[in-house]
C-alpha cells in the first residue's frame, strides 16, 4: 500500500472498505467530557480481540504490557470505584512496568535495594522474594508462566523460580545486559533484548538452548529500550544504533527451531521510545520523522509483516492533536473496540487512531476530566469485559492520579490521589485489584468502593 500522511483524511479508501467515513461528530455534553468521537473504519472481523489477548498464561497480566502482543489489554471488567485496599513494600520502586500477576499472587519488580523481585499474595504480604540471587530489575518486570513459574533476569543471569520461589534453573544471561521486559514464544523461546549485547533466547523448560543474534550494520549496533513483542515464532525489536539514535530499525526476528535469525528489518529515523505493538500481521511503534519527506514528527507507524518484508500502511504525526506533546515514551495499546491508543509525554490528549489508516477516530482530553492541565504518565492498562472497556492511567497536573477512563463516553470513571508519589507502570487487575507501582509509596492495591 502506498504511505499515507495523515496531517489530513479526505479521500475515501475503497480498496479497503466498501464506503467512505462519516463526519465527524460533537455534541456539548461529549465536549465537556473531553472527548471527540470520528466512526471507526475498522470493519469488526479485523479487530480480533482474542489474537490481541494472546498470553503465556491464563492470568490477567502475566508480563510487560500483560500479552505476547504487548496490547496492554486484560480480559477482566474494569472497577468502575476505586478506594486503597492495602498497601506494601513501602520503598521506593523501579520506574519500569513494575509487576504482573498471577491468578493468587502479585510479582513486583525493584530498582532500589534487596529482594529486587518480590512476589505478594493477594492481601499485601509477601509470599516469597529473590533474596540475593538478582540485581537490580527496573527495567525487566517478570513474565508469569501457566504453572504459577516467575521468569526474572538481570544482567548476569536468567531465573526461573516455581510457584513457591523455588529455583527450577538458573543459566547466564546470554546477552551479559539486562533486558528490557521478557517474551515467551509459541515454541517455548524465552526471548529478550536490551541496550546493549544481543538479542537472545533460551528455552523456557530448562534454560538451554542459548541463542543470540547480534543486530548491526557495520560499526553500527543496534540495540533497544523497548520490550519486544511476539507473534507465534515472530519476535519483533524497536531499535536505534548506539552511535546515533537517529537510526532506527525495527526487526523481525524469526524464531522457528529455537534459533534466532532477522527475517527483515524496517528503517526509520528515530529515536523510538515505545514498544512495538502487534494486532494480527500489522506491528503499531513510534519514530521522528515523517518516511519519504523527513519532516520532524511525533510520529506513529502502522506496518504490515508479509514475511519477508514489511509494508508501511501509514504515518501519523500525533504532535498537532496531541495537546501539546514533546515526545512519545510509551506503546500503543490495543482497544477491544478496534483502534490504537497513543499518549504522549507533556500530551493532555490520549488519541484512539484507526488501525488500518491511522486516521484520529477518538480524542479523549485528559485536562477537560480533571479540570487542569492533566498529562499522562504512565502505560494505558485497558480492562476489556465488559460492554464498556476502560482504560487505568496514571496521569499528573496540580495533583498526581491513577485514573479509570470509560472508553466508550469518554468519561472519568474514578480517580486515586497519591499524593507526592508517581507512577510509571502498568496496572495490572486480578481479583478485582488494580496494582499501582509508585515511585514513592510502594505498591498499591484498588480495590471498587463497596456499599455499607
Amino acid at each position: 500500500m502506498v504511505p499515507l500522511r495523515k496531517f489530513a483524511l479526505a479521500s475515501c479508501l475503497t480498496v479497503l472498505f466498501s464506503g467512505c467515513d462519516k463526519p465527524a461528530v460533537t455534541d456539548s455534553s461529549e465536549s465537556a467530557r473531553g472527548i471527540s468521537h470520528r466512526t471507526a473504519s475498522e470493519p469488526a472481523a479485523s479487530m480480533p480481540l482474542v489474537a490481541a489477548l494472546v498470553s503465556p498464561s491464563n492470568s490477567p497480566c502475566p508480563m510487560a504490557h500483560c500479552g505476547i502482543s504487548l496490547s496492554d489489554q486484560m480480559p477482566v471488567a474494569p472497577i468502575t470505584s476505586a478506594k486503597q485496599a492495602w498497601s506494601a513494600v513501602t520503598t521506593n520502586g523501579s520506574l519500569g512496568l513494575g509487576s504482573v500477576v498471577g491468578l493468587d499472587f502479585v510479582a513486583v519488580s525493584f530498582s532500589v535495594k534487596t529482594p529486587y523481585l518480590q512476589v505478594l499474595n493477594l492481601d499485601g504480604s509477601v509470599r516469597w522474594t529473590s533474596g540475593s540471587l538478582l540485581g537490580k530489575l527496573d527495567l525487566c518486570p517478570p513474565l508469569v508462566g501457566d504453572d504459577g513459574s516467575v521468569y526474572a533476569a538481570d544482567s548476569k543471569w536468567v531465573i526461573r523460580f516455581s510457584a513457591s520461589g523455588a529455583v527450577i534453573w538458573k543459566v547466564a544471561n546470554p546477552s551479559a545486559a539486562q533486558p528490557f521486559g521478557l517474551n515467551l514464544t509459541s515454541e517455548g523461546l524465552l526471548v529478550g533484548a536490551g541496550k546493549s549485547g544481543p538479542a537472545w533466547g533460551v528455552r523456557q523448560s530448562d534454560g538451554g538452548g542459548a541463542t543470540t543474534v547480534t543486530l548491526a550494520d557495520g560499526a553500527d549496533k543496534f540495540i533497544t529500550l523497548n520490550t519486544s513483542s511476539v507473534s507465534g515464532t515472530r519476535m519483533y525489536v524497536a531499535t536505534q544504533s548506539s552511535r546515533a539514535s537517529s537510526k532506527g530499525r525495527l526487526y523481525a526476528l524469526e524464531t522457528t527451531g529455537g534459533t534466532l535469525r532477522v527475517a527483515w528489518f524496517w528503517a526509520f529515523t528515530g529515536t523510538t521510545g515505545g514498544s512495538p505493538t502487534l494486532s494480527g500481521n500489522r506491528i503499531y511503534f513510534d519514530g521522528r520523522a515523517m518516511p519519504g519527506t523527513g519532516a520532524s514528527c511525533l510520529c506513529e507507524f502502522g506496518l504490515q509483516d508479509s514475511g519477508t518484508a514489511a509494508t508501511l500502511l501509514w504515518a501519523m504525526d500525533t504532535g498537532p492533536l496531541s495537546g501539546g506533546g514533546t515526545n512519545l515514551q510509551v506503546s500503543p495499546a490495543i482497544d477491544p473496540r478496534g483502534g490504537v491508543w497513543v499518549t504522549s509525554v507533556q500530551g493532555e490528549n490520549v488519541l484512539r487512531l484507526d488501525e488500518l489508516t491511522g486516521a484520529v477516530i477518538q480524542t479523549v482530553s485528559l485536562t477537560s476530566l480533571l479540570g487542569s492541565k492533566t498529562t499522562p504518565n504512565s502505560v494505558f492498562s485497558i480492562a476489556a469485559v465488559g460492554p464498556s472497556p476502560a482504560a487505568y492511567l496514571g496521569a499528573s497536573g496540580t495533583q498526581n492520579n491513577v485514573i479509570a477512563i470509560d472508553l466508550n463516553s469518554g468519561s472519568l470513571l474514578w480517580k486515586y490521589d497519591l499524593g507526592s508519589a508517581q507512577t510509571y507502570a502498568q496496572f495490572p487487575s486480578v481479583a478485582g485489584l488494580v496494582i499501582v507501582m509508585t515511585s514513592a509509596k510502594g505498591v498499591i492495591a484498588l480495590s471498587a468502593v463497596t456499599s455499607p
